[in-house]
This record gives structure tokens, sequence and C-alpha cells, in this order.
């Protein structure tokens, strides 16, 4: 090969004729001078022109084999070339085909989807925010007044439980809403709402009595728990019989020694019996009010719902006398067995004692359930049947 070596400003990447032609006057000419001197630079480059025009001569002369060669080559690939072009010109027709009438749309298609996929996030944010500012605006509208939240027949709470249960769901089901400041404002008060309205539900639900109480006012209550807390209501119903049942015991027991009061006692007992009796009547009466995540219970009546989860085969009512039955069993027994005045005046008022405690217990049922023969009034005369075993000592 020919030594280039000479030409290498030439053969550089960034080479420029103008730039190289302005330095090459440039180093000709003298700033003094009058006159520019073109000539010089020419015959300089008609020199390279020369000696380059020799060099390829003689490295074709030397190289004329490989030269040959390569041009045969070339022939060859033109030859391809030729042989392909019909096929290249189709295959562009094709491509410029697809490309109009495939991707072009395609894109277009594309972008219109893009655009189209935001308005509608728009939209559903848009109808998002309007629905969650009605339940607010619903809530902070009963939430001013405190006082109606307490008030009979607890419209009022049972409300305000719903629309925040509703509240729930909605942010739930649209979590992407949670980037709007409004509802991280609501998420920092709801905590304090929920409590405060948790609260009159569990106070209310404990004071639970037939004097006060009418049925709507309970229901509501129910109600109002199962929007804000199923387990809550679970929770409050087994205390609810369990203190019912517990002062009932209690409240014969202390006062098995004075005879004359049992009637006015069992009295009492009664109205807790027809408090379960009525919670009876409401449950199976109404559906459970969960929303859709309580899937398995929703659609059917209260009492389903509270049977499968208390694991109950009995009316409320009906646990009620059991376990009372089986709380003052005990006692009599122990006041029999001791004997004294005590026991010998609860023996002569047996016919009382039991008169009383069929009237009671009775009363304790609709005028359709007042038979003699239910289980609840068997299970009652079977707890006091030791009166029948004092004898004088």
């Amino acid at each position: 090969m020919s030594d280039l070596s000479d030409y290498e400003a030439y053969l550089e990447d960034g080479f420029n004729a103008v730039d190289f032609a302005n330095g090459l006057v440039l180093s000709t000419n003298n700033s003094d001078d009058t006159e520019l001197d073109l000539l010089t630079p020419l015959k300089r480059l008609n020199f390279d022109l020369k000696d380059l025009d020799r060099k390829i001569k003689q490295s074709v002369d030397t190289n004329y084999a490989e030269c040959i060669c390569e041009f045969e080559s070339l022939d060859k690939f033109a030859g391809t070339v030729s042989e392909l072009e019909p096929a290249l010109k189709q295959l562009n027709l094709s491509y410029s085909r697809l490309d109009r009438e495939i991707l072009t749309p395609y894109n277009e298609c594309n972008r219109i989807h893009s655009a189209l996929k935001k308005i509608h996030q728009t939209s559903t944010l848009l109808r998002s925010s309007i629905y969650f500012l009605f339940l607010i605006s619903k809530i902070e509208e009963i939430d001013k007044t405190d006082q109606g939240l307490s008030k009979r027949p607890f419209k009022n709470v049972n409300l305000l439980a719903k629309l925040q249960n509703q509240l729930t769901l909605h942010l739930a089901d649209s979590s992407y809403m949670k980037s709007l400041k409004l509802v991280r404002d609501y998420e920092e008060f709801q905590p304090a709402l929920y409590t405060k309205s948790l609260d009159i539900c569990c106070s209310n639900f404990k004071a639970f009595n037939i004097d006060q109480y009418d049925n709507q006012s309970m229901l509501n209550i129910i109600n109002a728990l199962i929007y804000l807390s199923p387990e809550a209501f679970f929770n409050q119903l087994q205390q609810l019989i369990s203190s019912k049942t517990t002062l009932s015991v209690n409240l014969i027991s202390r006062n098995l020694n004075n005879v004359r009061s049992l009637d006015r006692i069992f009295t009492e007992v009664s109205k807790q019996g027809k408090l379960m009796s009525r919670l009876d009547n409401l449950m199976n009466n109404n559906d459970w009010v969960g929303s859709k995540t309580d899937e398995q219970i929703t659609g059917q009546a209260i009492w389903d719902a509270v049977g499968t989860k208390l694991d109950l085969n009995s009316p409320l009512v009906t646990v009620f006398w059991r376990d009372v039955a089986t709380g003052i069993e005990p006692r009599f027994k122990e006041v029999m067995s001791k004997g004294g005045p005590t026991a010998r005046q609860l023996k002569s008022s047996k016919e009382d004692i039991t008169s009383s405690i069929k009237r009671s217990l009775l009363n304790s049922f609709d005028d359709s359930s007042k038979k003699e023969d239910r289980i609840e009034l068997t299970l009652m005369l079977n707890a006091i049947h030791s009166l029948d075993s004092y004898h004088r000592g």
C-alpha cells in the first residue's frame, strides 16, 4: 500500500475544505504583502493531486489482481442489487401501504384512546368527588345537631352511621381519590366522628328496656351499630343477654328471704324477658343492613346473622329464661337446704311463687305464644322443685 501519511489532514473525519483552503492561503502569504498570492497554494494542491494520481496508478499496477477481484465483486453486487430492486420496490410499496392504511390509523387511534382514557379518568374523578361531597354535606348537616343524635327514635344516628358506611365503601372503591386534599382532611376527622357515633349506639344498646325504648328506637340503634361495626353489634348483643340474665338472677336471689316481694320481682324479670322477645321479633322481621363486604349475611334477616355468629339455636327469650332458671336453681336449693323461717315461707308460698312465675314468663311473650306447655316455663318450674324437698328438722 502507498504511504499516505503526508495526506492525513485530508483523511481526518472532521476535514473541512473551506477551513483547509483558508489555512493554506494564510500559510503562503505574508501580512505585509500588498497582493494576495493564490498561485502558490494552487501549485501545492496541483502537486498533491499529481502525487496522489501517481500513487493510485502505482497501487493499481502493483495490486491489479486484487483490484480485478474487487471490480468483479462490485459487478456481482450490482447484479444482485438489480435483481433485488423489483422486490425491494414491491416491499417499499407494501410498507408504504401498511404505514398508510394500518400504522398511521393505529397510531392515531392510540392517541385518541389515550385522550379518551384521560377524559374518562377525569370524568370518573369528578363524579366520585361529587358523590363524596354529597355524602360529606349530609354528614356535616346531621353532625351539627349533637343533641339530635341522642334523641329517640334515633333516626339521625342511624342515618349518620349509614352515610359513614357508604362513604367508607365509596373511598375503598375509589382509592385514586386519596390524592385529593379534601379526602385526606376527612380521613383525619373520620375517626372522631366514628367513635362518637359508636359510643352513642353502644350506650343506648346497653340501656335497652321496654319502658323507654319503642321498637323503632331499638331497630335504629341495631341498624346503626351494624353499619358502623357488625362485630360491635354482636358483642353488644352478647353483653346485653348476659347483663339482663345476671341482673334477673341476682334480683330474685336477693329477695328469696322476702316472699311477699317475689311477685313484684318476677314482674320486673318479666320485663327483661319481654325485651328479649321484642329483640327476637325485630331481628326476625328485619333484614341485615350490612354492606356488600358482608356477602355471607347480606339479604338475610338480622336473626340469621346473629344465630350463625353467636351459635344460637334458640330465640333470645328462650336463652334468657333458660339461663335465669339455671342461675336461680342452686340459690333455691341452698336456702331450702339450710331450713329455717325463710325455707318455711318459701315452702308455704310455693303455689303463689309458681303462679307468679307462670304469669311473668308468659307475659314476656306475644299473645299468640302464651302457651303453658312452653319449654321455658318447664325450665323455670324445674328450677324451684327444691321447694318440695323441705322437711321440718
